[in-house]
């Protein structure tokens, strides 16, 4: 019955797990394609900087992390208390030029934050104008492309990780039912040999039995034969005697 619990038990977080991944899937991946950049405007530093802006839905911290990571592929990284700049960031899908990248996030919610990014070319920030905002705005939904995926990779993970300890923990039930079943084999030999034990002793009692009915006879026959031999002594003895 046990056994049986557990391959219920496990199928079922088996099966959680599938959906899992298939509704997480199709969740980041519409979140992915609700995902809207903007053009925005946002004092950083007493300065007004023109750049994109786009939302996450995460906690501030957890998209802060996740930008500095993501910024880190393309150069040096400087932040302070939310904001990150790149004096020199190396992006060859929005400019085959260095550009200088200062950028902040912020939050909007407990569980939603915000991604403000300008791009200064050398000759200015990138703005809906420009040639470049395509790739900038590409540059914003990969990261939060990325965000989601991690988030979805970890959770793939986690639920990895409980399937697997599931998956040992069944190989270990199934191992105790076989050393069980083992255990009863070895046991109902037992009693066969106890019982071929049983029946030969019975058998050793029957003989050991017919062996002290025969003796009763020896012995008689053996004590006659010793009371004969006393008197033939005590006979020898009295003659012994007469010839002194």
């Amino acid at each position: 019955m046990k056994i049986q619990l557990s391959i219920a038990k496990f199928l079922q977080y088996h099966i959680f797990c599938l959906v899992l991944m298939l509704v997480g899937g199709g969740v980041y991946a519409q979140a992915y394609k609700t995902a809207t950049v903007s053009s925005h405007n946002e004092n950083i530093g007493k300065v007004q900087r023109t750049g994109l802006k786009i939302s996450v839905a995460f906690s501030e911290k957890r998209v802060k992390d996740a930008w500095e990571n993501y910024l880190k592929k393309f150069g040096k990284v400087s932040s302070s208390k939310g904001v990150f700049e790149m004096e020199v960031a190396k992006i060859p899908s929005i400019s085959a030029q260095p550009i200088r990248i200062v950028s902040k996030v912020s939050e909007e919610s407990n569980s939603s934050a915000y991604v403000f990014c300008a791009f200064d070319l050398g000759t200015g920030y990138i703005t809906s104008a420009d040639s470049h905002y395509g790739a900038a705005e590409k540059f914003m939904k990969d990261f939060v492309l990325k965000v989601y995926r991690d988030e979805y990779g970890e959770q793939i993970a986690a639920a990895e990780k409980v399937l697997n300890t599931n998956i040992r923990n069944q190989e270990k039930l199934v191992e105790k039912d076989n050393d069980w079943n083992k255990e009863i084999q070895n046991n109902q030999q037992d009693i066969v040999d106890l019982e071929k034990k049983i029946q030969e002793k019975k058998a050793k009692i029957v003989e050991l039995n017919q062996q002290i009915e025969t003796n009763k006879t020896t012995k008689l026959k053996a004590a006659e034969e010793t009371d004969r031999a006393r008197k033939q002594v005590e006979q020898m003895k009295a003659k012994l005697g007469e010839i002194n």
